[in-house]
């Protein structure tokens, strides 16, 4: 039943269905933890979230839902920038080696995940040199004023 000011008598008393949590779209239709009712569809609080099988997930780093949802990485693979990528590298930035030596990373500001499942390091960052690059000394030359 619908009432006045859009509102519609649900069980526990008026809703606004598109725009109520507890009764989104229909009554008793409550979306879960972390999404909220937008025009009667449960969806995800944080907008680097995407709402799969009824889960917030992230689809940048999320293993089963790889880039999009339901696309899964295999065991030999984890999920890195929205893409099934091997384990032991560190994704599109970085070159962390194959197992099970592993090997440098090198990512643009965190360093490549490094290290295949027996040994290897991560990656050196890009913070390191430049505060390496910033303690080496600085030659400048100074140009003497042209005589007049």
């Amino acid at each position: 039943m619908h009432l006045h000011g859009g509102t519609t008598l649900c069980s526990d008393g008026c809703a606004n269905l598109q725009e109520d949590s507890a009764h989104c779209g229909t009554c008793d239709h409550a979306c879960g933890s972390y999404q909220e009712c937008v025009r009667g569809e449960c969806s995800c609080v944080s907008s680097a979230q995407k709402l799969c099988d009824g889960n917030c997930v992230d689809l940048e780093s999320d293993h089963d839902n790889c880039g999009s949802c339901d696309l899964t990485c295999s065991a030999a693979q984890h999920c890195s920038r929205g893409s099934c990528v091997a384990n032991g590298t560190g994704g599109s930035d970085g070159s962390g080696g194959t197992m099970p030596t592993g090997g440098a990373g090198g990512g643009d500001t965190s360093g490549g995940a490094g290290g295949g499942d027996m040994s290897g390091a991560g990656g050196t960052t890009v913070a390191s040199e430049l505060t390496a690059a910033a303690a080496a000394p600085r030659r400048v030359a100074i140009k003497a004023p042209a005589a007049q």
